[in-house]
């Protein structure tokens, strides 16, 4: 069944109506029930209709506590990694990563969780699973981040490609709107969200990009969604030139390097905040 679709099923009444209706969400475990309505009509017995609708999983996190990874998990670093270990271990399915400096040792600092990695000029950590980032669907994209600069374009996580018809995604201080967070999800057409209202510099903050292919493209910072949303719900990922996930800047044609630190960061096949 595809998400969104709705299915009714009639059955015939029973003692205990609530039973009858949890047998059914136990068979149906991606359904949620929407409606119970008890019909009786002369000369027949009585039954009802139980209406059911498809949902996307549970969000399952909540995000001011250190995440762990499931089964919608593609990216968890944690970045607990030795400051002299080139290795960035993925918690999630996506691969691990690889650092990107000349000298790592800069990148282990204090996190929001225990460690964290500080980025600047051309640091970064490049995902060496570039496949299982082609996200097509609904999806969350997230991190801590503690930036010491928040003016210009400064990147987050990054699975883009600047040309026509390419459709990919990434996570930024925004360069369209100085000093807040953005979340874009169709480089094509330059759909975006963006926070609120400014960040300020050395101050820890949770941001999270959602895309869901029900309701459209949210952001969300410290777990507030933010005013502006945006209803494209075109789930396609086209990506006809393969570029690498990152995280703290772009390639090295547009740089956008990160200033700060980052930790706890998340890419997931599902809407994690609602």
């Amino acid at each position: 069944m595809a998400e969104g679709d709705l299915t009714v099923t009639q059955l015939e009444a029973t003692p205990v109506l609530a039973t009858a209706v949890a047998a059914m969400d136990a068979a149906n475990t991606s359904l949620v029930t929407d409606k119970v309505k008890l019909h009786f009509i002369p000369g027949s017995k009585p039954y009802f209709y139980v209406t059911k609708y498809a949902r996307e999983a549970a969000p399952g996190w909540t995000y001011d506590t250190e995440h762990t990874a499931d089964a919608n998990t593609i990216l968890l670093l944690h970045l607990e990694d030795n400051a002299a270990n080139t290795t960035v271990v993925n918690s999630g399915s996506g691969g691990n990563g690889a650092t990107e400096a000349a000298n790592t040792s800069t990148l282990s600092s204090a996190g929001k969780f225990n460690n964290g990695f500080t980025f600047a000029d051309a640091e970064g950590i490049s995902m060496t699973t570039e496949a299982n980032f082609r996200i097509a669907g609904s999806m969350t994209v997230e991190a801590w981040i503690y930036p010491h600069a928040v003016a210009g374009y400064k990147q987050i996580v990054w699975k883009m490609y600047a040309a026509a018809g390419q459709k990919n995604y990434d996570l930024d201080i925004s360069e369209h709107t100085a000093k807040r967070i953005s979340f874009n999800r169709d480089n094509a057409a330059e759909r975006k969200v963006w926070g609120d209202a400014d960040l300020n510099t050395n101050q820890w903050y949770h941001v999270a990009g959602v895309f869901s292919k029900t309701t459209g493209m949210a952001l969300f910072i410290d777990g507030v969604k933010q005013a502006q949303t945006e209803a494209n719900t075109d789930d396609t990922f086209t990506n006809v030139t393969p570029q690498t996930c990152r995280i703290g800047k772009t390639d090295d044609v547009f740089g956008a390097h990160f200033d700060g630190i980052i930790d706890e960061v998340a890419v997931s096949n599902t809407v994690r905040y609602t």
